[in-house]
């Protein structure tokens, strides 16, 4: 299969929600994961964006990636506009940390994807990231 590599950069407001998720459906479906497992990655992408699409929020946009690798798929989202802090947790971390019942965004994140990795980018127009892994279809248990 030849990669597949789409960019998008959405305004964080919650009318933009369902456009991401058509794309990332269409996205998955086109890679030909089973129903169950596109389910999971569309949640998956659902929750790394959990509070996110919210004008008073801390991003203004965010920048997703969906893209292949040989042997992956690899979400990379980037959340843009928040006011840098001086150490601790980045508000994206903050998010995906609260509890919303028995567990957090960010633990299941962790259950559905074989990667989930979080940081802030260094530099001049630094950014809030999270990158999600899973497996492409062929070799998806």
């Amino acid at each position: 299969m030849s990669s597949l590599r789409l960019d998008v950069t959405l305004p964080c407001h919650a009318r933009y929600l369902p456009m991401l998720r058509q794309l990332t459906v269409r996205a998955v479906d086109y890679l030909g994961y089973h129903e169950a497992s596109r389910d999971e990655l569309v949640q998956a992408v659902d929750l790394a964006t959990v509070g996110v699409f919210n004008p008073e929020g801390p991003y203004r946009d965010v920048e997703v990636r969906l893209a292949t690798t040989e042997t992956d798929m690899v979400v990379r989202i980037r959340y843009l506009g928040a006011a840098t802090g001086a150490g601790g947790p980045a508000p994206i971390e903050h998010l995906l940390s609260q509890s919303d019942g028995d567990d957090s965004p960010m633990v299941r994140l962790q259950r559905a994807m074989t990667g989930v990795v979080m940081g802030r980018e260094p530099g001049d127009g630094a950014a809030d990231y999270c990158e999600l892994t899973r497996p492409l279809p062929d070799s998806d248990v």
